[in-house]
């Protein structure tokens, strides 16, 4: 067994070995990388990613993540298209090979078929001599920088592959004006799809929002408080208009009033926190954890139309 510090300044080679193949992937961005998302733009059918072994599940990778960001892709294992696969490929489609040698024997029957029905062929490899580019009509030859491993196996050349890939894919995004609300209808399960919600899918309505007048009664806010269950009230203007709230804490400072002939305006803490119904719950949450508060009005036109406790985020799966 290697001493630590050899094994620590292994890692930091390797990582080294993997920045500097990103770099020489940064200076390679060429005309080819705006060919590809015009051509992809322009398209009227799916994008289908196809590669072996490393290459393989670099390509599920990006098409998950094109397929997450608005361009619709997805894989085809190579074995599996001369049984039947290819079906799936239609010439409308841009179909994209990986191959970190670009003599990748199994893609030999998907390019036959894509060749017969003249289906595009993106290919990516670091080969500018093999088969695959030849045959490509859009041919990507990136950077062929040393791999991180002493024995070539594929390291630095599959993170240059997502990288890429990655590029792309968040340049289309952008594109396509894909927003974050369109990501969440893809996303609607995890943190992700949880932290994407909007107010308006979480917030308490109606009835349930305690409020007040700013003229009722001291213990008229306690009535409140204590029937609505959020340990708040919203304090309403002649306008029905948020203008301050009372909480428990702020009944404990006033414990030695009168609630019987104060009113709420007395007791309240004036400009309270509110958020609109088209916020995402993460904006929520920021606002309360910045605020040290447990409990949030949702407004339109600065009138309560809900209110968030932050036991709703916990339940949702945001906190």
């Amino acid at each position: 067994m290697q001493k630590e510090c050899d094994l620590i300044s292994i890692g930091k080679q390797i990582i080294e070995d993997e920045i500097n193949g990103l770099k020489d992937l940064e200076k390679s961005i060429d005309s080819n990388f705006y060919k590809i998302i015009k051509k992809i733009i322009d398209n009227n059918g799916r994008l289908i990613l196809s590669g072996m072994g490393k290459s393989g599940y670099v390509a599920r990778k990006i098409s998950s993540t094109l397929s997450s960001t608005g361009t619709p892709s997805f894989f085809i294992h190579p074995a599996e298209a001369g049984h039947g696969d290819l079906g799936m490929i239609t010439k409308n489609d841009i179909v994209v090979l990986l191959s970190n040698s670009g003599d990748t024997y199994e893609l030999n029957t998907i390019i036959d078929y894509c060749k017969r029905f003249n289906i595009y062929i993106i290919g990516i490899t670091r080969k500018s001599n093999s088969i695959l580019s030849k045959i490509s009509d859009l041919p990507i030859i990136l950077p062929n920088s040393k791999e991180a491993s002493d024995i070539n196996v594929p390291s630095t050349s599959v993170i240059m592959m997502i990288a890429y890939w990655d590029a792309i894919a968040i340049a289309l995004q952008k594109i396509r004006n894909f927003s974050q609300e369109d990501f969440k209808i893809l996303h609607p399960g995890g943190k992700i799809g949880a932290r994407l919600l909007k107010v308006s899918k979480l917030m308490h309505k109606k009835e349930s929002v305690p409020a007040v007048s700013i003229n009722s009664s001291g213990m008229d806010v306690i009535l409140e408080m204590t029937k609505k269950g959020f340990g708040c009230t919203a304090v309403l203007n002649d306008e029905g208009e948020l203008i301050g709230i009372v909480t428990d804490g702020d009944l404990r400072r006033h414990i030695d009033m009168d609630f019987k002939n104060a009113k709420a305006k007395d007791i309240m803490s004036k400009k309270p926190f509110s958020v609109e119904k088209d916020f995402f719950a993460s904006q929520a949450l920021f606002i309360m954890n910045e605020n040290n508060i447990t409990q949030i009005f949702v407004v339109k036109d600065n009138k309560p139309v809900g209110i968030i406790h932050m036991h709703d985020l916990v339940r949702a799966g945001i906190v």
